[in-house]
């Protein structure tokens, strides 16, 4: 189920590493101009599926 969350509560979950941060757009030059460090983009993300932590939460941003 998704939900909005805040950027404080993102940053949180982020940091404490209970969740991935991931850029949600799939044009390659948005997801570079939004770029949040540490960020996954969706190329990424769909890359490394397999290896991502299966107990993490995965948030989405855009701009």
């Amino acid at each position: 189920m998704a939900r909005r969350i805040d950027a404080e509560r993102a940053l949180d979950e982020v940091n404490s590493g209970r969740a991935i941060l991931a850029c949600a757009y799939d044009d390659t030059d948005k997801c570079e101009k939004y770029h949040l460090s540490g960020a996954l983009s969706l190329n990424d993300l769909q890359a490394q599926e397999r290896t991502l932590p299966k107990d993490r939460k995965l948030i989405f941003y855009c701009a």
